[in-house]
């Protein structure tokens, strides 16, 4: 625990609060998981930070801020271009080990819980993003503080070579093929006209079912999977 404490403040500032909480996290019957460390001061609901920390590495790291949190009336103080750069440095601090294979959205989100900007986070390996090893960070408008921190990067990963994998087009064939649409009706409510609209339409079976970059062969994959942005990954 004390290594833990020292590791987090050596990244983390916590200065100005006066009460400390641990509590020891436990996984898959594993009792020293790691931690929540949580500093705060009396009397104030939300003014904290907490920290989720494991194996060396801050999971997530939460800092509501008190009056900042809610807040979207103050115009922005700090734009998106420093918000992003601010979330970089704080991405190189908090997790080094990973750092250069950590690739942030170029473009935000607006955060409504946290009145700030709100950035994806995506592990890549070799240009090529990782699936369900991706977080997300928020930076305020109105402070530059980083509010929020979350990213799943695990280290003991070993990954396969890419050389013998099928290309882009024999993929998109073998994804039709053996992974075809299905015909089916659709409906939506067109409020000018005051009637329900169907239409026929071609979907995907099932959005789990991808195809094996080496085999070409189907299997189902794990909802995680989903990456939500196109990350530009290797051809």
């Amino acid at each position: 625990l004390e290594a833990a404490i020292l590791d987090v403040k050596s990244k983390i500032d916590v200065e100005g609060y006066e009460e400390f909480v641990s509590r020891s996290l436990s996984y898959r019957g594993d009792d020293d998981a790691g931690y929540d460390l949580t500093w705060s001061n009396p009397g104030e609901e939300i003014d904290y930070i907490s920290v989720t920390y494991s194996d060396g590495q801050i999971l997530s790291y939460n800092k509501p801020g008190g009056e900042i949190m809610f807040s979207e009336a103050a115009l922005a103080a700090v734009k998106e271009k420093e918000a992003r750069q601010i979330a970089d440095d704080f991405v190189k601090k908090v997790c080094p080990e990973g750092y250069e294979n950590i690739k942030i959205s170029e473009d935000s989100k607006t955060s409504i819980s946290y009145g700030g900007y709100s950035f994806t986070l995506q592990r890549m390996y070799n240009n090529i993003p990782v699936c369900g090893q991706n977080g997300r960070i928020t930076v305020s408008k109105k402070t530059g503080e980083v509010l929020y921190y979350k990213m799943s990067y695990d280290t003991s990963i070993s990954f396969e070579d890419t050389e013998s994998i099928i290309d882009t087009d024999t993929a998109k064939e073998e994804y039709i093929k053996k992974i075809s649409p299905a015909l089916c009706y659709d409906y939506y409510y067109d409020y000018k006209k005051e009637e329900v609209v169907v239409f026929p339409k071609y979907k995907l079976q099932s959005r789990n079912l991808v195809i094996d970059a080496k085999t070409a062969d189907v299997y189902e994959a794990e909802d995680e999977d989903d990456l939500g942005i196109d990350w530009g990954g290797a051809e």
